[in-house]
């Protein structure tokens, strides 16, 4: 396995290239450019919210400990950056992209 300079984490999975290109921590898996992916911010108000509906459809689909653990790891990123930082919370789109 060949190794990639992280230029920013993601999250607990996921990082950016110093090339720019998104890959899989754990084996530096390349995420197509043609992918679809999706962000949610950490100052998103409804985060929250769709982490708990992805947990729960997580545990119906009978997900693996990997996905819960990594998953955890993120929720708890998310519930501290809201307390550390209440200020910058928003709901998504606000602005409407300005």
């Amino acid at each position: 396995m060949s190794i990639i300079r992280v230029a920013r984490d993601i999250d607990s999975k996921f990082a950016v290239s110093t090339d720019g290109k998104i890959f899989k921590k754990s084996n530096n898996e390349i995420i197509p450019d043609d992918e679809p992916l999706f962000l949610l911010r950490g100052r998103d108000l409804l985060a929250p919210k769709f982490f708990q509906a992805y947990l729960d459809i997580s545990r119906r689909a009978g997900c693996n400990l990997y996905h819960f653990t990594k998953l955890g790891e993120t929720i708890e990123n998310f519930i501290k950056f809201k307390k550390e930082h209440p200020e910058r919370m928003k709901m998504p789109s606000i602005t409407e992209g300005k």
